[in-house]
């Protein structure tokens, strides 16, 4: 009977001990490690970068005798409608969001001949050209002026950029 009472007595000591250490009898296991996360395959394309665009504002002075229809082309793509420049009439396309990559721009002019029909041309124009420092989210004019030349039946329209004379169709 001593012996229970001996060992009662060692049990509740221990406790006592152990409650006043703030040691928990046995041993919180220790914490799982997370599963390493899964490594994505290597991608065969490209790093996909924002694509930078500037505005490109079309104006065209219509100096001629004639009625002209212009419209802008942009990677063989229609960027706006066409625009109908009527005589002496200052007239513009756009704005019209185009990549800074793009080196060219095709304008599609069309007028009436003598004879009633229509004739349609295009041609390039080169933006590093014409416009300088083009830079993302700016805005640029590109100015077109359409004229005749020569008298009678050798008259013809002439469409300048700027300065330069880039068409000339005959009627």
């Amino acid at each position: 009977m001593t012996k229970l009472l001996f060992l009662v007595a060692v049990l509740v000591v221990a406790a006592a001990v152990a409650a006043d250490a703030h040691v928990s009898p046995l041993p919180s296991p220790p914490p799982k490690a997370a599963a390493p996360a899964p490594v994505p395959a290597p991608s065969r394309s490209p790093i996909v970068k924002k694509v930078s665009t500037f505005s490109l504002k079309c104006v065209i002075h219509n100096v001629a005798t004639r009625a002209i229809s212009v419209k802008l082309i942009v990677r063989g793509q229609d960027a706006a409608k066409a625009v109908v420049a009527k005589v002496g009439q200052w007239t513009a396309i756009g704005p019209v969001k185009v990549e800074c990559s793009v080196p060219v721009v095709h304008v599609w002019v069309s007028v009436k001949n003598n004879k009633g029909w229509t004739v349609k041309k295009t041609f390039p124009i080169k933006l590093a050209e014409y416009l300088k420092n083009i830079v993302p989210k700016c805005s640029k004019v590109l100015a077109l002026t359409a004229f005749e030349k020569g008298k009678g039946s050798e008259k013809s329209l002439v469409v300048k950029v700027g300065k330069k004379e880039v068409l000339t169709v005959k009627y």
